[in-house]
């Protein structure tokens, strides 16, 4: 990938990227490169000529560029990874702080109705958004649909198997190089197994390891986590679940959300076979792939209008798990 720069950072920046797409995975400096170059134009718009970018004009990048506040952290962290490229080079910096923040982000759960809606229309996606240009994603759409609710992978991590990575036999999915570089077995279901098995079969690539099961449209690479939310995001609108006007910095319905409806959905099923919230805590958070019980508290957040029930006896196990300490 070639990194194009026009600021009077543009040698370090380039030098930067291109250590980053050494040492990263694709989706980690892909994400540098966009936050970067935001502030690479931010900083030609000003016409800057200095060597320090200071806290005032970091934040007026901020403003400027209509960062959401979940992201601020993130372009900090990117700035900051930079900035100490620079430092490393024994060229003077400025490392802003980062933010102190509280998450009000409340995901949307989808119904039964809209969940069995979705994987309809994803099933008749040719027909319904016919002319793709690469026939195969009308059989992958689906697919990742169907393992993305039935396991509550994050997106990369479905988009990351390979065939070496599923054991057919046992109906286990092996996760590498996930978030946190942490790697896990993943059980399935033995209807998504099965669907799962003749999906590749289909595409014949059961006896090929190092084939990626959702492949992409180059040689060798796995399908754009871009494309798979824009097919998603146009279900949801056929649905009429969104409109498709929504503030693109605003987090509504979306792919993610399927992991906090199968979290929330294997708690409430756990809990209706006598399994207790304290009992299966912990092992649905090593399923996620979570770094801590914190973590998987935080997927835990719903209106408490629509799972009143659910809510009040989650908030009881939480407040004893996570109490409040005076300092």
């Amino acid at each position: 990938m070639r990194f194009i720069f026009h600021s009077v950072f543009k040698e370090n920046m380039i030098e930067f990227m291109d250590l980053r797409a050494s040492t990263f995975a694709w989706n980690t400096y892909r994400l540098d490169y966009y936050r970067l170059s935001s502030l690479d134009r931010f900083l030609c718009s000003r016409s800057f000529d200095q060597i320090i970018v200071s806290q005032e004009l970091i934040n007026d990048w901020l403003v400027e560029y209509k960062v959401p506040t979940a992201s601020i952290n993130g372009y900090l962290k990117t700035l900051r990874a930079f900035m100490g490229y620079r430092r490393n080079l024994g060229l003077p910096v400025y490392l802003p702080p980062y933010r102190k923040q509280q998450d009000s982000y409340i995901p949307y759960f989808f119904s039964d109705k809209e969940l069995n809606a979705i994987i309809k229309y994803a099933d008749i996606l040719e027909t319904i958004r016919p002319g793709l240009i690469t026939p195969d994603i009308y059989l992958k759409i689906p697919m990742i649909i169907r393992v993305l609710y039935s396991t509550g992978l994050r997106l990369n991590e479905v988009l990351c198997l390979k065939m070496k990575n599923v054991n057919f036999e046992n109906g286990v999915l092996t996760i590498v190089n996930a978030k946190h570089d942490k790697q896990r077995l993943v059980p399935i279901h033995a209807t998504l197994n099965e669907t799962l098995y003749k999906y590749c079969i289909f595409l014949g690539i059961t006896l090929k390891p190092d084939a990626f099961v959702f492949s992409g449209m180059r040689s060798g690479t796995h399908m754009s986590p871009s494309v798979v939310q824009k097919h998603f995001k146009f279900i949801l609108k056929y649905l009429g679940i969104i409109s498709g006007y929504e503030d693109k910095h605003e987090r509504g319905p979306c792919l993610h959300c399927l992991r906090h409806c199968f979290i929330l959905l294997s708690f409430k099923q756990l809990e209706k076979n006598g399994i207790t919230v304290d009992l299966s805590f912990p092992y649905l958070s090593v399923y996620c792939g979570h770094v801590s019980l914190i973590a998987t508290e935080k997927y835990m957040k719903f209106s408490s209008e629509m799972f009143d029930s659910d809510m009040t006896r989650f908030t009881d196990f939480s407040d004893h798990l996570f109490p409040e300490v005076e300092l």
